[in-house]
């Protein structure tokens, strides 16, 4: 078993979670990551796609703009659409509640 935080394999988040790998033949070794690597930020994965609204239902969608971020453009390749962003239709009172939420916060900020 390991504890493994996904901030730590280019991932654009801090999540740690508990892995446990059951093998009966070969042994078994979890990654390992250089202590050098730069972190990659929410914006480099965010910043080009499209503001979509409450509800919406359009599956695909020209990118927003083009792709500042070498991380942005390793995950766009030569595509200029992005799909299967379907968005919840949230009642307006939840959509409120989502304003009190921090960056880095969670729903235990909401008053």
């Amino acid at each position: 078993f390991a504890t493994l935080n996904s901030g730590n394999f280019e991932v654009p988040q801090d999540r740690t979670r508990l892995f446990v790998i059951g093998r009966l033949e070969k042994e078994f070794s979890f990654p390992s990551f250089p202590s050098n690597s730069p972190k990659v930020l929410l914006k480099e994965a965010f910043e080009d796609l499209p503001r979509l609204e409450n509800g919406a239902t359009i599956d695909f969608v020209r990118y927003s703009h083009v792709a500042s971020s070498v991380y942005a453009k390793s995950l766009r390749g030569v595509l200029d659409t992005c799909g299967n962003h379907f968005v919840t239709n949230s009642a307006s009172h939840i959509v409120e509640r989502y304003k009190s939420v921090p960056p880095g916060g969670n729903w235990q900020d909401i008053p």
